[in-house]
């Protein structure tokens, strides 16, 4: 059964106001279906208010009311009703409730259908509409465009009484009807004429047809009635499509009158009066209340539009779609240059309440920004160049090629008309300002990507599900149809219009390509049809249409290559699309990944609470967001008095590598490694991770330190530099990139929040910052890519992907390119040296020995090349493994280790040997890890192997580096000899618990088991093991057939599960965020008053880590984004804190944040209650619209108090 909408069913009574001696009150219901279309459009609820307001104000004895989102449960209310008028998508999606209304009809009751609601299906048209009302909307023939209409009430009828003409209106008005014929009480009430000249917009191509197209200069009822003799008044209205038009008076009386006479109200001489309509009244009661753009009264412009442009029809009459047809190339000829003024090829808005583009654009004032030491920052380009960008590339000509966001989070309400856009930004005078721009590539499929990457001539865009190649065949730096090629490279990427999807492409120096995904991971398939399964159990943040595989299905699943893989993810592979092979895996949310030329791969990722981190990911290694399955996020699996950044990254459990640089709250994006070219020596090897939440792009020199880097933070670029201002807060690096020329670039995406799925500046404005010395005049090297010496020069370039052009070309001469490539190892800067060693392989014989000769060398990065370069060559290594085993440097050791990963145990075991003989005396986490990760899939074999060579037989007497190593292997060959550990009293305390955390991370139930009759004796380690047990058993040991065993420990049967709701949002609102924004805070009463928001969170160490930590957040955004974000929690809630509601089989609900999903579940609610939900207890589980944290006015705040908490959390840092 569909009726109106499957939502929660809520009634509106405005309070009437009857005329003094009223002889006879008219009772009017309206029905407000919901909508799935744009703010400011189908605002049935809002609309219906407004106009049974003005009804019940008018006087004349009428009672209206609205019931909203759904059929009435109680469907007496309609025994009343003198008339019905439903305002709403489809024809009302009646259902089975067509009968129920006919015989109201029957009895006398009017009907009346508005905009959408005139379109039903065929069969209830023709069986039921053309009764009630004369006519309806017929798929085969009408149409709904938006034009501007002269239009004509029916000259001496009630409903044209006190309308003042001439009418205009630019509304969306469906014309040439399905009418009933041969029905003489059937007539149009008002009319108007389409013509050529008045169409602005054909609507969708699919009701545009040659019958139409014939309807053109005919006049068409937009009003009609079905006066019946024998049954109750019916009539259809097809505007009311654009909500700001019931501030048109003669439009709104025109309806007010139509609604009246079809309640059989006797229409005074003036017709309904009704108070003029304010922009606040049309801001009332919206399907999103919060939306931070607010509904404008309507211009005077919107009726002087210029015609739209009609669709061609095709042979079959109907139209046919434009986004089939090829489009018009911009050949190279017609850039502008510095003297003609920039041209975009932008289309028309279909946001008519926003109009695009903007008329007028924001801009960062220059002197806001310090960068590191003397550097300059300049502003290389700025919108209208370019809008909202999300990730760019820079060619070995110096253009830069932007993706672009303008219709970012408005998959159903865009800004731009014909989709986002791949922008080309060209410097053609070389005065270091980019003066030409143009639209490479756009396309309704292109929504918001987030990631470019340029190399040569194919143009790789990731745009959720695909990673596609553009090809610029022709060079002409636009995609011509028909001439230049589509490829689809990979696809099953979830999360389309989502920050946690398929991020961007990099080449690394090994000619490989690269790049990653977030957590809304995928299931895809490679070129050499191997499929890979990225584990997550992550759905939030977009529409389930958007996730477009299975990935919370999987349940742990392996991949084609025998692993187990968690999403967000690093793919390694083939430009071809081959031989994918999965870096790293367990992110939250990595924006990027930068591969410097030592191939150390580097990259920021996201938090869910205040873990925001910059780290070297070592390969095959899990961050740690994730348990290694994907089933699990951290919460479930953190420990008592662990410190919240441990726990997020699970930095105390094997399976993890090291953090690197964990900061805090944030919103990571772009990062680049700089390595040569303009900045000088002093810059090389500094790493730059933009920070878009904190308006800084921080810089870091990575120091080597055992098998990881230690990473110090310091601030490279910012907009808090010199002075700090609201506006500074705009700034919002999305990315950086280093250019042919040596200079550094910063995309700035420019927006007054960061995060919460949301952006707040409606111009959608942009801009590219230049860093680079003062007075610097850029020089862009001109490449003769068919020599070798041009290839040279490509392969020095300080611009990451120019330089996969010299490789690749490089590689191609092979053994005729040896000699120079050669003399390339004697650079003096160590990463132009290191570049020439990644293509020996491929160099001929010389090649070959001269790269085997050099994993000899006295500079251990030489080693470190050469033997993965000789790796990516898919060389044999193992003779040189069991050299390299014993280096003194452990970063060689390490990748010694991770290169066992796919040889077998027998192949190995001597190997591994030496690497645990030579490990480190301090505890090294990286260089465990590594061990663990080159004995995946052989844990068993290799550790019975180990115990036996490294003479550990006696568990009593292991030594440190085999303890350490049983603990990363989490394998079952060790359960006997942990019993022994555990029951020991001759180990010492932290030795048996060590023990005891080493069994409860072997997932196997006879491990599960040993530990549950373990902890039944009376030891002093009791308590540690009860600790795991139940960790464990509501995670990874959830699977495993224990509950028997454990119960005592857990009952799934005898818990107790409370009931843990928030109230709803109140329908009437009563802060006003622009007075809250008039006000002045004060900062030590916002500190008191903030204590009111301690039932979720963390306030200076009261309260739960239940919501989001908000230490430090206001002061990164604007006043509006923190004021909106306290009043209005559901318009943009934080990544990782979107609620669920659990319905149990016993009618209790349970709202709150999932920390697990599997069985038992995990819910944690309001106040950081955490409760143990069996699966077998769950009735349904739905995703909450509605934000967890209660809005101010729930709390009770008024709005001084909001400006005062404002005011604190703006010094709260």
């Amino acid at each position: 059964m569909n009726y109106l909408i499957k939502v929660a069913l809520a009634l509106f009574l405005l309070a009437p106001s009857f005329a003094l001696f009223a002889k006879e009150t008219k009772n009017i219901l309206f029905i407000a279906g919901n909508t799935k279309h744009r703010h400011g459009f189908h605002e049935f609820k809002a609309g219906s208010m407004l106009l049974a307001d003005a009804l019940n104000k008018s006087q004349l004895g009428i009672t209206a009311r609205v019931h909203y989102y759904g059929w009435p449960e109680d469907e007496s209310i309609f025994d009343e009703a003198d008339a019905l008028i439903i305002y709403a998508d489809k024809g009302g999606e009646l259902a089975e409730k067509h009968d129920f209304l006919d015989k109201k009809i029957k009895e006398g009751m009017g009907i009346m259908f508005m905009h959408y609601g005139v379109h039903p299906t065929k069969e209830a048209g023709e069986k039921y509409f053309k009764k009630w009302i004369g006519g309806y909307f017929d798929d085969e023939f009408s149409t709904n465009p938006s034009w501007i209409a002269d239009i004509s009430p029916k000259k001496g009828h009630a409903v044209a009484r006190g309308v003042e003409l001439p009418l205009k209106v630019y509304d969306e008005l469906y014309f040439n009807m399905n009418f009933k014929e041969g029905c003489s009480d059937c007539y149009p009430l008002a009319t108007a004429t389409p013509t050529a000249e008045n169409m602005i917009r054909y609507g969708s191509n699919k009701f545009w047809s040659q019958s139409a197209a014939d309807q053109l200069d005919k006049p068409q009822a937009l009003i009609w009635c079905h006066d019946s003799k024998n049954a109750g008044r019916g009539a259809g209205f097809v505007g009311g499509h654009y909500h700001n038009n019931w501030a048109v008076d003669n439009y709104r009386k025109l309806v007010l009158n139509t609604i009246a006479w079809v309640a059989g109200v006797d229409i005074p001489k003036e017709g309904i009066k009704s108070a003029k309509v304010t922009k606040t009244m049309l801001n009332q009661n919206l399907n999103r209340p919060d939306f931070p753009e607010k509904i404008e009264l309507p211009s005077p412009e919107l009726l002087k539009q210029a015609p739209g442009k009609p669709y061609a029809i095709g042979p079959d009459g109907r139209a046919i779609d434009p986004r089939k047809k090829k489009k018009a190339s911009l050949k190279s000829s017609s850039v502008p240059k510095k003297t003609s003024p920039v041209k975009l090829a932008v289309a028309s808005s279909i946001n008519e309440a926003f109009p695009w583009p903007p008329a007028k654009l924001q801009q960062m004032e220059l002197e806001l920004f310090k960068a590191d030491g003397e550097l300059e920052v300049t502003r290389w380009a700025e919108s209208p160049q370019l809008y909202n960008p999300t990730n760019m590339d820079i060619d070995h000509m110096g253009n830069i090629w932007v993706a672009e966001g303008v219709n970012y989070r408005r998959e159903n309400m865009a800004r731009r008309e014909g989709g986002d856009r791949i922008t080309v930004l060209r410097d053609t005078n070389g005065d270091g300002k980019a003066d030409s721009s143009h639209t490479f590539h756009q396309n309704p499929n292109l929504s918001c990507p987030l990631g470019i990457a340029v190399l040569d001539n194919k143009i790789v865009v990731s745009q959720p599900p695909e990673l596609i190649i553009l090809t610029d065949v022709n060079r002409n730096l636009v995609f011509d149809e028909g001439i230049d090629k589509r490829e689809v490279l990979l696809t099953g990427f979830n999360g389309r219009q989502h920050d946690h999807s398929l991020h961007s492409l990099t080449a690394g120096p090994d000619g490989k390509w690269y790049f990653n995904a977030g957590n809304c991971g995928g299931i895809f398939t490679d070129k050499s049809d191997k499929t890979f399964r990225m584990n997550t159990n992550y759905r939030g943040g977009a529409p389930k249409e958007f996730f477009y595989t299975p990935t919370d299905e999987l349940g742990g699943a392996k991949s084609d290559d025998g692993f187990v893989w968690s999403a967000g993810f690093t793919v390694r592979m083939n430009p071809d699309g081959t031989n994918v092979e999965i870096v790293g895996h367990g992110y939250r949310n990595s924006y990027e990944q930068t591969i410097n030329s030592l191939g150390e791969t580097f990259q920021s990722d996201n938090d869910d609470y205040s873990s925001c981190r910059n780290s070297y990911v070592m390969e095959y290694g899990s961050a740690g967001y994730y348990s290694l399955d994907g089933q699990y996020k951290w919460q479930s699996e953190k420990r008592s008095g662990q410190s919240i950044p441990r726990a997020h990254w699970r930095q105390d459990n094997p399976g993890t590598f090291d953090t690197g640089d964990v900061y805090g709250a944030g919103g990571p994006t772009g990062v680049v490694f700089y390595e040569n070219g303009a900045l000088g020596d002093k810059y090389k090897g500094l790493y730059l991770s933009c920070e878009a939440t904190r308006n800084i792009v921080y810089g870091y020199f990575p120091k080597q330190q055992g098998a990881s880097y230690d990473l110090k933070r310091f601030d490279f670029l910012s907009s808090h530099g010199h002075q700090s201002t609201e506006h500074s807060l705009w700034f919002r690096p999305s990315d950086v990139s280093i250019g042919p020329d040596g200079a550094i670039y910063v995309a700035d995406f420019y927006d007054p929040r960061s995060g919460g799925h949301a952006t707040l500046d409606p111009t959608a404005s942009g801009a590219i910052y230049r860093i680079a010395p003062k007075n610097f005049k850029p020089v862009i090297p001109k490449l003769n890519l068919k020599t070798i010496e041009g290839q040279i020069e490509a392969l020095k370039s300080p611009a990451v992907n120019v330089r996969y052009i010299g490789f690749r070309e490089l590689k191609k001469a092979g053994s005729k390119a040896y000699a120079q490539v050669a003399k390339l190892l004697e650079h003096e800067n160590e990463f132009i040296a290191a570049r020439a060693i990644w293509l020996l392989p491929y160099l001929g014989q010389k090649g070959m020995e001269h790269c085997i000769t050099l994993l000899e060398d006295d500079q251990s990065n030489n080693r470190l090349v050469a033997y993965r370069a000789l790796r990516r060559a898919e060389f044999k290594i193992l003779p040189y493994a069991k050299i390299l085993a014993n280096d003194s440097n452990t970063a060689v050791r390490r990748d010694v280790a991770l290169s066992l990963r796919h040889y077998s145990t027998a192949e190995t075991g001597d190997i591994f040997i030496e690497l645990i003989k030579n490990m480190p005396v301090k505890y090294d986490k990286n260089y465990v890890e590594a061990i663990g990760l080159g004995a995946t899939n052989k844990e068993a074999l290799l550790w019975n192997y180990l115990q036996k060579e490294l003479k550990q037989n006696d568990p009593l007497k292991w030594n440190e580096p085999f303890a350490r190593i049983t603990w990363r292997f989490c394998t079952s060959a060790a359960i006997e000899d942990l019993k022994t550990r555990i029951s020991s009293d001759k180990l010492s305390l932290k030795d048996r618990q060590f023990a005891v955390e080493s069994m409860a991370f072997i997932n196997d139930k006879d491990a599960a088991v040993s530990l549950i009759d373990l902890a039944k004796s009376d030891s002093l380690i009791k308590e540690d093991m009860t600790h795991w047990i139940f960790m464990r058993r509501l995670t990874a040991w959830s699977k495993l057939d224990i509950a028997e065993e454990v119960k005592g420990i857990y009952d799934p049967e005898k818990l107790v599960i409370n009931s843990m709701t928030i109230p709803a949002e109140p329908e009437i609102k009563t802060l006003n965020q622009e007075s809250i924004l008039a006000l002045d805070g004060d900062i030590q009463r916002g500190k008191n008053k903030i204590m009111a928001c301690t039932m979720c969170h963390n306030i200076n160490g009261v309260g739960p880590n239940y919501g989001p930590v908000l230490k430090g957040w206001a002061s990164k955004q604007t006043l509006e984004a923190t004021i909106n974000a306290i009043v209005a929690p559901s318009a943009g809630i934080a990544h990782g804190f979107k609620g669920m509601e659990v319905l149990l089989k016993d009618g209790e609900k349970v709202q709150g944040i999932p920390d697990s999903k599997g069985d038992p579940m995990i819910m944690v609610s309001t106040g950081g209650v955490k409760q143990i939900i069996p699966q077998e207890r769950i009735a349904t589980k739905l995703h909450m619209k509605q934000s967890l944290m209660l809005s101010a006015q729930q709390l009770g705040l008024s709005e001084q108090d909001i400006a005062d908490i404002v005011a604190y959390m703006k010094s709260w840092k």
